[in-house]
């Protein structure tokens, strides 16, 4: 995934001001894949549910990762597991 799309969507959840200042781009994309694969292998988010909301949104790929980092979070601070 394009790292200026990525680095786009952290800004955008709000997350961008918890990495450091001077994280670059491709930094900001490489957080974001981290944090999705996280959440992907410990049952926060299922490979379905991610495809599903990529598929729903085929124009706005930045909204898409946007709504993907915050389930992600949420469900981080919820302790939610085994999504359906």
């Amino acid at each position: 995934m394009s790292d200026r799309i990525l680095a786009e969507a952290l800004r955008r959840s709000g997350l961008r001001q918890e990495l450091p200042h001077r994280t670059t781009r491709q930094d900001c994309g490489n957080a974001v894949e981290a944090l999705l694969v996280y959440g992907y292998l410990n049952g926060l988010v299922s490979l379905e549910e991610t495809v599903e909301q990529i598929a729903a949104a085929p124009d706005s790929p930045v909204e898409v990762f946007v709504q993907l980092i915050k389930t992600v979070v949420e469900r981080i601070g919820g302790g939610k597991s085994d999504p359906e």
